[in-house]
């Protein structure tokens, strides 16, 4: 979910009034009729995987030692697109520019070596990783290879 009420940072607790839809196969809330913050807790601690799966869907994970692949620009204007890939794992990444985080402003390049992490998800069939921010990325080898 989107929005664009000011006021919310990542640790928030808060509740969410919105009806369920499913876009492009992925379950979300559309339209927020209402929300606000209830408190505030501890982020929970990113998970090690191999790529983003039916099992880990909406929970926080970590592709470690990646290598990046194909990273091209998406909508909305600003937001990018790359493959993850480690050995036989490949993972498509999106960043949409609403996190903050821009392509022009995305300090890697294709080739890099990174630890990123973010939300696991699917969009039209296709399992995929939603970085937070620049954040979740970590350079591993700042070298394209």
């Amino acid at each position: 979910m989107f929005q664009n009420q000011a006021g919310f940072h990542q640790g928030d607790v808060v509740s969410v009034s919105a009806p369920l839809a499913v876009f492009n196969t992925e379950l979300e809330l559309s339209d927020p009729v209402a929300i606000s913050k209830t408190g505030t807790a501890a982020l929970p601690v990113k998970q090690a995987v191999v790529g983003v799966t039916n099992d880990n869907q909406g929970q926080l994970v970590e592709l470690q030692k990646v290598k990046i692949q194909n990273l091209v620009s998406a909508s909305p204007t600003g937001s990018f697109e790359f493959d993850a890939v480690s050995g036989t794992n490949t993972t498509h990444v999106r960043v949409d520019a609403r996190t903050g985080l821009t392509q022009s402003a995305f300090p890697y390049q294709n080739g890099q070596t990174v630890t990123v992490g973010g939300v696991a998800s699917i969009f039209k069939g296709v399992f995929q990783l939603k970085p937070r921010g620049l954040a979740d990325f970590t350079a591993v080898d700042t070298a394209p290879r």
